[in-house]
């Protein structure tokens, strides 16, 4: 695993529970820094055919690997943010019990992949993920970004959407070594902002977090109480 760096716990629900449009907490230089340069040392030297592209107006200039054709330190970022001691950081800001990761899943659901590459002009349209595997109910995303330089100006930011995904509440700038968590829920709206005039690709890994169905309801509540 790699070594990774939270704010106090009180610190990180409070933000987390309190930020809009809907809850959200944004973690800088989340993995140690030498950990982040090896890692995003590698993916630059990364080249591979991806599993999917995507060129649409909804979702363009986009690839995504799979987990097998993805660089090896992808995968060790995925075991350290799949790990028990992240578990247990995000059962304890969001009050969820028994939280899985989707890397303990994904052997069965093999469409979901971690690392995603856009390029020049692409985007990605406002948006919901899916909804439950199986019988666990997906109820918090991770966003990680691994290129190690980029400029506001290429855009590529992260935008959150209130009013079922019509006007944008709040943005996160795509900045490396920056982890975003935030609730998934039917409301929860996302995109990517669009990209243009940059000298690098912008480079992502994506997680995501369930609890069972039965778990639901005493989740719903101990999130009413936080809010």
């Amino acid at each position: 695993y790699f070594e990774f760096n939270l704010p106090k716990i009180d610190l990180l629900t409070n933000a987390f529970w309190k930020a809009k449009p809907f809850p959200h907490v944004v973690i800088d230089n989340f993995l140690d820094k030498d950990d982040f340069k090896i890692l995003s040392d590698s993916v630059l030297k990364f080249a591979a055919t991806p599993d999917f592209e995507f060129k649409n107006n909804i979702e363009g200039g986009k690839s995504i690997y799979s987990n097998d054709n993805s660089p090896k330190l992808v995968q060790k970022y995925v075991n350290t943010v799949s790990s028990q001691s992240f578990i247990d950081k995000i059962s304890a800001m969001t009050g969820a019990k028994d939280v899985i990761s989707l890397a303990k899943l994904s052997d069965k659901h093999d469409v979901f992949r971690y690392f995603h590459e856009m390029k020049e002009g692409g985007i990605l349209g406002t948006h919901v993920d899916h909804s439950m595997i199986e019988d666990n109910v997906h109820f918090l995303n991770a966003l990680f970004y691994i290129t190690p330089e980029w400029s506001k100006d290429w855009g590529g930011s992260t935008q959150f959407y209130k009013y079922y995904g019509f006007k944008m509440g709040s943005e996160v700038e795509y900045k490396p070594n920056r982890l975003i968590l935030f609730l998934h829920s039917s409301k929860s709206f996302h995109k990517v902002s669009r990209i243009k005039n940059n000298k690098i690709n912008r480079f992502s890994v994506y997680m995501d977090y369930y609890i069972h169905k039965n778990d639901l309801s005493s989740f719903i509540e101990s999130a009413k109480s936080e809010k």
